[in-house]
């Protein structure tokens, strides 16, 4: 059902672009009851843009997916390492029907029912409404300005994804076309971070250019191809041989490093008296 808060509605007005607008908007009308529904791009590439697919490609759907996150209106979950997304404050009443999509862990029965979400004007934008001379909030859990959380594992795993490409040091603060590259490496690629030892290794190697080897230049570019780089990466490191280091082994105790012609007592300074007029002598017959 389309509400007539739509139009009005804050979040949705924070929105970037009109692409995610028609996104947010198309969202609404395939997702269930409770607001559940898949967060792959391809799948909701396929879905929400079944007649425009020649015009609508999986980077512009993680795009929007981004936006509506930041705005307040979706938050991700993943439920046996699969992403969904729940429209927040969806505004349904769900008495009789049961979720069509994977729940997320914080769902949760009351009285022998689904929950209940409270129905407003502007379902799924989260504004603030007057109800009996109180405000109600109807936005995120904890309140109307919480920002929604990522996808859980994506900032750990951005962090460490960032600090493999060269431009890291030059850029301390991530650019929001960055996050949304990002974004969409994490769900393609969320196995990337096994690679993080042989792509710093790569990067650090300055003949690639040269020998038809891909790299990337900037960050954004680097997790939009980041299945790409990761595919010369591995030929790189049969065309240089390259192995990972071996971890050390704790239990290994560090051997003593002999000195030739060196006792131990002399190297400590320690010399005995009869050592010392011994030496004296030597010197005086010299």
């Amino acid at each position: 059902m389309v509400r007539k808060g739509f139009v009005d509605s804050d979040r949705v007005s924070r929105l970037e672009s009109w692409f995610t607008e028609c996104f947010y908007h198309r969202l609404l009308l395939v997702a269930d009851d409770f607001g559940f529904y898949d967060a792959r791009p391809a799948y909701l590439r396929a879905q929400l843009f079944c007649t425009k697919l020649d015009k609508v490609r999986e980077a512009d759907v993680s795009r929007a997916l981004l936006e509506c996150e930041r705005a307040g209106l979706i938050r991700f979950y993943e439920v046996d390492s699969k992403p969904y997304l729940e429209i927040l404050r969806y505004g349904q009443r769900c008495d009789k029907t049961k979720p069509k999509w994977p729940t997320p862990p914080d769902f949760a029965e009351v009285s022998g029912k689904f929950r209940e979400i409270p129905a407003t004007a502007g379902a799924g934008v989260g504004d603030v409404k007057e109800k009996s001379g109180k405000k109600e909030s109807a936005g995120l859990r904890g309140g109307p300005d919480e920002p929604a959380p990522s996808p859980d594992g994506f900032d750990s795993w951005v962090e460490v994804m960032r600090a493999v490409h060269p431009s890291a040091k030059r850029s301390r603060r991530m650019a929001a076309d960055v996050r949304l590259a990002a974004l969409d490496a994490f769900i393609r690629f969320p196995d990337a971070v096994e690679y993080v030892e042989l792509l710093t290794a790569y990067f650090k190697d300055s003949r690639l250019e040269d020998n038809g080897f891909y790299a990337p230049r900037g960050q954004r570019k680097f997790f939009e191809d980041l299945e790409d780089t990761v595919s010369h990466a591995e030929r790189w490191r049969k065309w240089a041989g390259w192995k990972p280091k071996k971890k050390a082994d704790a239990s290994e105790k560090r051997q003593p490093v002999k000195t030739k012609g060196c006792e131990v007592k002399r190297c400590a300074g320690v010399i005995s008296d009869a050592e010392r007029e011994a030496f004296f002598e030597d010197l005086k017959q010299d």
